[in-house]
């Protein structure tokens, strides 16, 4: 078991900070649309539904995405790749990569719900 593995330490925390924020933003939504709190994007500032399903689709995919990096740590903490300085670009790449993934599946989400929308009120 490795506490110092930098792969170790970097999914943890970025993990534990995505649970736990996700958590947040799933039982305290921002109500309205504003510029400082919540999954802010030109396409959930759209309408007030979009903005409302935009803040309940991303913090359950924060909270994933979150328990990914989580369960991914587990590599690092039982010696899985030896301490380098490679498992620390290895962490920040995982984060990015899955950050990436996680706000490509919340706006394609989005424009679906949009369009769906959108459909509705030209029916």
């Amino acid at each position: 078991m490795n506490f110092e593995n930098p792969f170790f330490i970097i999914l943890i925390s970025i993990g534990t900070i995505f649970i736990i924020g996700g958590f947040l933003m799933s039982k305290y939504p921002p109500k309205s649309i504003n510029h400082l709190y919540g999954y802010r994007t030109s396409t959930s500032m759209k309408n007030q539904d979009i903005w409302d399903y935009a803040q309940k689709f991303s913090s359950k995919k924060m909270m994933k995405y979150g328990l990914v990096q989580t369960l991914l740590s587990l590599v690092g903490f039982f010696n899985l790749l030896p301490v380098s300085l490679l498992n620390m670009f290895l962490g920040i790449g995982l984060i990015v990569i899955l950050s990436a993934l996680m706000i490509f599946e919340t706006e394609s989400a989005l424009k679906k719900k949009l369009r769906q929308i959108e459909t509705k009120n030209n029916s």
